[in-house]
């Protein structure tokens, strides 16, 4: 089970920009729901799949894939700032 714990920035005016390629590839739903979660973890640092599936309102087994999701796109994000 996923448990994302990331320090990075959530300026979203920042990022959007960068993470604009990112989002052309995910639907309105994925986008939308990422957004959900990073929100969250902005103000709260810590998610877990049984989190997710309550904030977006699916099963704990959709929530742990689209966690998974969400680790893979904001390791992109760190990555690209490191740069």
């Amino acid at each position: 089970m996923p448990n994302l714990n990331y320090d990075v920035s959530h300026d979203f005016e920042e990022n959007e920009a960068m993470s604009e390629s990112m989002s052309e590839s995910m639907s309105k739903l994925e986008r939308t729901r990422m957004q959900i979660i990073l929100h969250y973890l902005d103000t709260n640092k810590k998610i877990n799949s049984s989190i997710a599936a309550k904030l977006l309102k699916v099963e704990i087994k959709t929530a742990s894939r689209l966690l998974l999701k969400a680790e893979n796109w904001i390791f992109l994000i760190v990555m690209e700032n490191k740069e």
